[in-house]
Protein backbone atom coordinates (compact mmCIF):
# COMPACT_ATOMS: atom_id res chain seq x y z
CA UNK A 1 0.00 0.00 0.00
CA UNK A 2 2.80 2.17 0.61
CA UNK A 3 4.64 1.38 -2.35
CA UNK A 4 1.32 2.22 -4.43
CA UNK A 5 1.10 5.78 -2.70
CA UNK A 6 4.58 6.50 -3.44
CA UNK A 7 4.42 5.68 -6.61
CA UNK A 8 1.27 7.41 -7.19
CA UNK A 9 2.84 10.80 -5.96
CA UNK A 10 6.03 10.46 -8.03
CA UNK A 11 3.15 10.59 -11.07
CA UNK A 12 2.22 14.16 -9.84
CA UNK A 13 3.60 17.39 -11.64
CA UNK A 14 3.59 20.60 -10.54
CA UNK A 15 0.30 21.64 -11.53
CA UNK A 16 -1.15 18.65 -9.45
CA UNK A 17 0.63 19.91 -6.52
CA UNK A 18 -0.83 22.97 -6.93
CA UNK A 19 -4.24 22.19 -7.16
CA UNK A 20 -3.42 20.02 -4.16
CA UNK A 21 -2.51 23.47 -2.55
CA UNK A 22 -4.95 25.76 -3.45
CA UNK A 23 -7.88 23.02 -2.81
CA UNK A 24 -6.51 22.77 0.99
CA UNK A 25 -6.84 26.78 1.10
CA UNK A 26 -9.30 27.01 0.09
CA UNK A 27 -10.90 24.18 2.75
CA UNK A 28 -9.29 26.31 5.91
CA UNK A 29 -10.67 29.24 4.49
CA UNK A 30 -14.35 28.32 4.40
CA UNK A 31 -13.81 26.56 7.67
CA UNK A 32 -12.46 29.91 9.55
CA UNK A 33 -15.20 31.83 7.96
CA UNK A 34 -17.74 29.42 9.03
CA UNK A 35 -16.11 29.70 12.70
CA UNK A 36 -16.39 33.85 12.50
CA UNK A 37 -19.82 33.73 11.76
CA UNK A 38 -20.99 30.90 14.52
CA UNK A 39 -18.62 33.63 17.36
CA UNK A 40 -20.40 36.73 15.93
CA UNK A 41 -23.09 38.66 18.15
CA UNK A 42 -26.06 39.59 16.91
CA UNK A 43 -26.50 43.29 16.43
CA UNK A 44 -30.06 43.42 15.45
CA UNK A 45 -31.30 41.97 18.50
CA UNK A 46 -29.17 43.72 20.40
CA UNK A 47 -30.40 46.75 18.98
CA UNK A 48 -34.08 45.91 19.39
CA UNK A 49 -33.36 44.92 23.65
CA UNK A 50 -31.92 48.85 23.82
CA UNK A 51 -35.24 49.78 21.89
CA UNK A 52 -37.61 48.09 24.63
CA UNK A 53 -36.14 48.81 28.25
CA UNK A 54 -36.12 52.70 26.65
CA UNK A 55 -39.84 52.28 25.89
CA UNK A 56 -40.43 49.96 29.25
CA UNK A 57 -38.48 53.40 31.15
CA UNK A 58 -40.79 55.78 29.41
CA UNK A 59 -43.94 53.86 30.58
CA UNK A 60 -42.98 54.40 34.53
CA UNK A 61 -42.34 58.41 34.14
CA UNK A 62 -44.62 60.41 35.88
CA UNK A 63 -47.26 63.23 34.33
CA UNK A 64 -49.06 65.28 35.90
CA UNK A 65 -51.71 67.16 33.34
CA UNK A 66 -54.11 69.86 34.42
CA UNK A 67 -58.13 69.10 32.78
CA UNK A 68 -60.41 71.52 32.98
CA UNK A 69 -63.47 72.52 31.50
CA UNK A 70 -66.54 70.38 29.73
CA UNK A 71 -65.17 67.43 31.69
CA UNK A 72 -67.07 64.78 34.07
CA UNK A 73 -64.17 65.47 36.72
CA UNK A 74 -61.97 68.44 36.36
CA UNK A 75 -58.34 68.14 37.76
CA UNK A 76 -55.05 67.18 38.07
CA UNK A 77 -54.11 63.43 36.89
CA UNK A 78 -51.42 61.84 37.36
CA UNK A 79 -50.18 59.41 33.64
CA UNK A 80 -47.58 57.66 32.66
CA UNK A 81 -45.08 59.03 29.95
CA UNK A 82 -46.88 57.08 27.26
CA UNK A 83 -49.90 59.01 27.86
CA UNK A 84 -51.90 60.88 25.32
CA UNK A 85 -54.53 63.30 25.01
CA UNK A 86 -57.30 60.88 25.06
CA UNK A 87 -56.02 59.44 27.87
CA UNK A 88 -56.15 62.18 29.64
CA UNK A 89 -59.87 62.89 28.90
CA UNK A 90 -60.54 59.59 30.07
CA UNK A 91 -58.75 60.07 33.56
CA UNK A 92 -61.12 63.23 33.73
CA UNK A 93 -64.35 61.21 33.13
CA UNK A 94 -64.65 61.95 29.26
CA UNK A 95 -66.51 64.89 27.86
CA UNK A 96 -69.83 66.40 29.49
CA UNK A 97 -73.12 67.03 27.54
CA UNK A 98 -72.31 70.76 27.51
CA UNK A 99 -68.78 69.82 25.94
CA UNK A 100 -68.19 71.47 22.36
CA UNK A 101 -67.52 68.41 20.50
CA UNK A 102 -66.94 70.00 17.01
CA UNK A 103 -64.25 72.22 18.60
CA UNK A 104 -62.53 68.67 20.11
CA UNK A 105 -62.78 66.80 17.18
CA UNK A 106 -61.43 69.79 14.44
CA UNK A 107 -58.94 71.12 16.77
CA UNK A 108 -57.49 68.96 19.60
CA UNK A 109 -55.12 65.83 18.35
CA UNK A 110 -56.40 63.16 20.68
CA UNK A 111 -53.56 61.26 19.59
CA UNK A 112 -50.82 64.07 20.68
CA UNK A 113 -48.21 63.24 23.25
CA UNK A 114 -49.03 64.96 26.74
CA UNK A 115 -45.81 66.59 28.99
CA UNK A 116 -45.27 66.88 32.69
CA UNK A 117 -47.22 70.36 33.44
CA UNK A 118 -49.89 70.56 30.09
CA UNK A 119 -53.30 71.99 30.58
CA UNK A 120 -56.10 70.72 28.41
CA UNK A 121 -59.25 72.96 28.49
CA UNK A 122 -62.69 71.82 26.40
CA UNK A 123 -64.77 74.80 25.73
CA UNK A 124 -68.67 74.55 26.53
CA UNK A 125 -70.73 74.34 23.12
CA UNK A 126 -73.63 77.53 23.19
CA UNK A 127 -75.91 76.35 26.05
CA UNK A 128 -79.26 76.14 23.25
CA UNK A 129 -81.78 75.36 25.47
CA UNK A 130 -81.54 78.34 27.55
CA UNK A 131 -81.89 80.46 24.65
CA UNK A 132 -78.24 82.18 26.10
CA UNK A 133 -75.31 81.94 24.66
CA UNK A 134 -71.95 81.19 26.53
CA UNK A 135 -69.05 83.48 26.45
CA UNK A 136 -66.69 82.27 23.74
CA UNK A 137 -64.18 81.09 26.68
CA UNK A 138 -66.45 80.74 29.25
CA UNK A 139 -67.14 83.30 32.24
CA UNK A 140 -64.08 81.98 34.35
CA UNK A 141 -61.91 82.82 31.57
CA UNK A 142 -62.68 86.23 30.46
CA UNK A 143 -60.36 86.02 27.18
CA UNK A 144 -61.04 85.74 23.24
CA UNK A 145 -60.92 82.42 22.57
CA UNK A 146 -59.00 82.60 18.72
CA UNK A 147 -60.10 79.91 17.53
CA UNK A 148 -63.59 80.55 18.06
CA UNK A 149 -64.34 84.13 18.54
CA UNK A 150 -66.24 86.78 15.84
CA UNK A 151 -64.80 89.24 13.78
CA UNK A 152 -67.03 91.29 15.85
CA UNK A 153 -65.12 89.99 18.74
CA UNK A 154 -62.10 90.17 16.98
CA UNK A 155 -61.98 93.79 16.01
CA UNK A 156 -62.71 94.96 19.98
CA UNK A 157 -58.84 94.04 20.62
CA UNK A 158 -56.44 97.02 20.31
CA UNK A 159 -54.47 97.24 16.43
CA UNK A 160 -57.26 94.67 15.17
CA UNK A 161 -59.28 95.89 12.39
CA UNK A 162 -61.57 93.80 9.88
CA UNK A 163 -58.69 92.88 7.92
CA UNK A 164 -56.70 91.49 10.46
CA UNK A 165 -59.71 90.07 12.14
CA UNK A 166 -60.35 87.94 8.66
CA UNK A 167 -56.99 87.01 8.55
CA UNK A 168 -57.35 85.48 12.01
CA UNK A 169 -59.94 83.71 11.53
CA UNK A 170 -58.91 82.44 8.17
CA UNK A 171 -55.39 80.97 9.57
CA UNK A 172 -57.23 78.91 12.42
CA UNK A 173 -56.79 76.27 13.78
CA UNK A 174 -54.02 77.98 16.38
CA UNK A 175 -52.42 75.76 19.34
CA UNK A 176 -50.66 78.64 20.67
CA UNK A 177 -51.23 82.53 21.15
CA UNK A 178 -47.43 82.38 19.41
CA UNK A 179 -48.99 81.07 16.44
CA UNK A 180 -50.50 84.65 15.09
CA UNK A 181 -47.04 85.74 14.66
CA UNK A 182 -45.53 83.13 13.26
CA UNK A 183 -48.25 82.46 10.76
CA UNK A 184 -47.16 85.96 10.07
CA UNK A 185 -50.77 86.74 10.87
CA UNK A 186 -49.94 89.71 13.54
CA UNK A 187 -46.62 91.81 13.99
CA UNK A 188 -44.81 91.11 17.79
CA UNK A 189 -45.53 94.21 18.87
CA UNK A 190 -49.61 93.86 18.29
CA UNK A 191 -49.57 90.34 19.90
CA UNK A 192 -47.70 91.47 22.72
CA UNK A 193 -50.55 94.27 23.30
CA UNK A 194 -53.49 91.76 23.22
CA UNK A 195 -51.49 89.23 24.59
CA UNK A 196 -53.50 89.01 27.70
CA UNK A 197 -56.70 90.29 26.38
CA UNK A 198 -57.01 86.60 24.08
CA UNK A 199 -55.89 82.85 24.54
CA UNK A 200 -56.33 79.74 22.89
CA UNK A 201 -58.66 76.51 23.77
Amino acid sequence: MKQKIEELLKKFTWVDWLLVGLLCAGLIYLFLFSLSLWKRPSQSVEYIAAEDNEDQSVAFVELWIDVSGAVAQPGVYKLTGNARVKDALVAAGGLTDKADRDFVSTTINLAAKVKDGDKIYIPLVNDKSSGQSQPVLGSSIGRINLNKATATELESLTGIGAVRAGMIIDNRPYTSIDDLVAKKVLSQSILDKIRDKVAVY
